[in-house]
């Protein structure tokens, strides 16, 4: 089987999917993980195929700008600006994805992809 792994393209995101996808990759299954540019490098290090989405929206230079805004607010303001980064990305990832299975990678079955929840 095939499976696409779609994530943040943060250490946070990309570790936990990178350690199942091997383990599923052990087991003789196909992965690839799906991550704007600057998650390349934690794909390759895991030694996992990588395809990337979002070059132009999210590109190095653009998500370091978004890190340097986010760093310097603080409470609401901070909360807010992260939130709607990540529905950017989101909205990016949900509208490209059809394209990149179709062309790229028409043979995936099944797709994992990281959630973020609220703390209870």
């Amino acid at each position: 089987m095939k499976i696409g792994f779609i994530g943040l393209p943060s250490p946070g995101h990309l570790n936990p999917m990178s350690a199942l996808a091997r383990q599923l990759q052990s087991r003789n299954h196909d992965v690839v993980i799906f991550s704007p540019p600057v998650g390349e490098s934690l794909a390759r290090a895991a030694g996992l195929p990588f395809v990337p989405f979002a070059e132009k929206e999210f590109s190095p230079d653009k998500l370091g700008e978004i890190i340097g805004t986010v760093s310097r607010l603080k409470g609401e303001e901070g909360l807010q600006f992260t939130v709607n980064a990540v529905a950017a990305l989101n909205e990016v990832k949900w509208r490209t994805l059809p394209d990149l299975l179709s062309c790229i990678h028409p043979s995936v079955s099944m797709m994992g992809c990281t959630r973020i929840r609220p703390k209870p």
